[in-house]
């Protein structure tokens, strides 16, 4: 009975650390019913197009969307630093050709070694616009003759 208990609350705590997954898609610019930007992971997957073009849609209400241009877009950078640091002991003074100039002496020094890293931070935008539906044109009106009116002077 108590390895039962205990199988349940395991394999209860484990369907709760995994959860359905959350669509990622966001509006980075957007002119309502007119076009905007939308942007997702480098590697999206297809639930992120779904949600993506739920919103694009919901921008142009009744018209349809036209994507104008997808591409990868960098939109900033990281940068990793790395320092190295050691002690060490260093004698001054030279000696030439059995010479010795300046007395030796001994001192602590610190060596420090830096390198850094940067690495551009990139989404997947989508630009689109909205195609509106139109109404039939009008028929254009139809045009007045010419006057043929004539005038006359007299003398």
């Amino acid at each position: 009975m108590n390895r039962l208990l205990g199988l349940s609350v395991l394999f209860t705590l484990a369907s709760c650390a995994t959860g359905p997954y959350k669509p990622y898609a966001r509006e980075v610019k957007k002119k309502p019913g007119v076009e905007g930007t939308i942007s997702l992971k480098t590697n999206h997957v297809p639930e992120d197009r779904t949600y993506a073009e739920s919103l694009m849609a919901k921008n142009c209400g009744q018209g349809t969307v036209n994507i104008v241009e997808e591409s990868e877009v960098v939109v900033g950078t990281t940068t990793t630093s790395n320092a190295n640091s050691h002690q060490e002991r260093e004698t001054t003074g030279y000696e030439m050709k059995g010479f010795k100039f300046m007395k030796p002496t001994e001192r602590d020094v610190d060596h420090t070694t830096v390198s850094s890293t940067s690495t551009s931070l990139k989404e997947w935008h989508i630009n689109y616009t909205c195609k509106t539906a139109t109404a039939p044109a009008a028929a254009p009106a139809a045009k007045k003759p010419a006057s043929t009116r004539k005038t006359s002077s007299v003398r």
